[in-house]
């Protein structure tokens, strides 16, 4: 499944967690920062061959730097394939797809993100798509669909 996070000036993005401190170069809470904040990070900074962790020796780390710059990315991707990931870039590349999606956001934060994600599939594509939550009361889904 594809996680759901929403920043706070409303742009959803594929992310885990509600902040980067474990994938990124700098700990942010997503919906507390701009999506260009956000897209900025390099998120495979705890990336090893093995896991995303922290306490592995600083040569483990390969992905780490792509984003920015610092390293080349390996043949094949580029530097944004290593940036958290707007639903709209998945959308539009894979617009015949059935997409399982999870909005991990609860309450108040969560009925936003199910609203803003219902008004941005109404617009696009206009494939199936799958949403569940992650707790009971993070959204009304049927309230907030179209």
């Amino acid at each position: 499944d594809i996680d759901l996070r929403m920043t706070g000036d409303l742009a959803i993005v594929v992310h885990h967690d509600s902040d980067t401190e474990r994938t990124a170069d700098e700990q942010l809470t997503v919906y507390e920062s701009t999506f260009e904040d956000v897209y900025a990070l390099d998120n495979a900074y705890w990336w090893t061959e093995e896991c995303v962790c922290d306490g592995q020796p600083e040569e483990g780390y390969v992905y780490g730097g792509i984003r920015t710059g610092e390293k080349e990315p390996p043949p094949g991707y580029t530097a944004e394939d290593f940036a958290i990931t707007p639903l709209i870039e998945i959308i539009a590349a894979y617009p015949d797809w059935v997409l399982n999606m999870e909005i991990k956001a609860s309450g108040e934060e969560g009925l936003l993100t199910a609203e803003v994600l219902a008004a941005t599939l109404s617009t696009g594509p206009s494939s199936r798509r799958s949403t569940t939550t992650w707790s009971r009361d993070s959204t009304n889904w049927r309230r907030a669909s179209p």
